[in-house]
């Protein structure tokens, strides 16, 4: 309960919690933090360790080695294991239709930074042939130091603390965000807005699209250091069951977005939820 009160004091962390209820229509995706609060409060050591034992007993487990070791006694040593036959299903993906009805959302608190909330709902799935295009897409708009948001919103009109954008491919979410003063929320909506409509329209330099697949290379090598990347990827290619995450096929398919790819990704984004928390003193 410490460590969730803790999350919830962070503004950003609040409002992102508000914008996720407005825009999943499923009820497991919408957990504002009094939810999260009562059912953790609701739960007991009994009820905790019954549904331990159920996950041990039906959810899928699966392992994942990495390193210097030796397969055969590994793999001796988990056929002792008392685990039993159960279904392999596992469902990672969400996905849910467009809605034409904007879902709005608004809360005061009491904090001196008011956030501005936008979220677009995306059609492209993780592993789609528009995968790498619609990352490329989310670099210009606001991933980086060198994107729209941060370049025309912060510092050119100096109307946001903080913005940036987030992609989620396993909910069909792509979040806009920006710290600001209360008194500029409809100028940095309209801005916010602007940006998307730029990349949409194909108003970004061959340079910008270049520096953007740059950053993404690089990210996507650094990775390769990271065991708890490589272990992630691996269990991805062998739930999805899909080889193209091989990180050689990505490099090379990232090289090959062009223009016209990232427009037909963003024309595929659609406003589903506006959130905007008011701070007041």
């Amino acid at each position: 309960m410490a460590s969730l009160a803790t999350d919830m004091d962070d503004s950003f962390y609040f409002a992102h919690k508000e914008l996720d209820s407005l825009f999943f229509h499923d009820e497991r995706l919408q957990l504002r933090y009094s939810d999260l609060r009562n059912s953790i409060s609701n739960e007991s050591p009994e009820s905790s360790y019954t549904c331990f034992q159920n996950a041990l007993k039906n959810d899928r487990i699966d392992f994942f080695f990495l390193g210097d070791f030796n397969e055969v006694e590994i793999t001796e040593s988990l056929k002792s294991l008392p685990f039993t036959a159960r279904e392999n299903g596992v469902t990672i993906q969400y996905h849910q239709s467009y809605s034409n009805v904007l879902r709005e959302g608004m809360f005061q608190r009491n904090v001196g930074q008011s956030i501005l909330e936008l979220g677009y709902h995306s059609p492209v799935e993780y592993g789609d042939d528009e995968h790498l295009p619609m990352l490329v897409m989310n670099g210009l708009l606001g991933e980086f130091a060198h994107s729209k948001l941060f370049t025309n919103v912060r510092e050119n009109a100096g109307i946001a603390y903080s913005v940036s954008s987030q992609l989620d491919l396993f909910s069909g979410l792509l979040r806009m965000y920006a710290g600001i003063d209360r008194e500029n929320r409809n100028q940095a909506r309209k801005m916010m807005n602007h940006q998307l409509l730029d990349l949409k329209k194909g108003n970004f330099t061959d340079f910008e699209l270049e520096q953007t697949k740059e950053m993404i290379r690089r990210s996507l090598l650094m990775a390769q250091d990271n065991q708890q990347t490589l272990v992630e990827r691996a269990y991805l290619n062998a739930l999805l069951g899909k080889s193209s995450f091989d990180i050689d096929r990505l490099v090379a398919k990232l090289e090959s977005v062009d223009k016209e790819a990232v427009c037909k990704v963003a024309n595929s984004l659609k406003l589903q939820a506006i959130y905007f928390m008011e701070g007041v003193e």
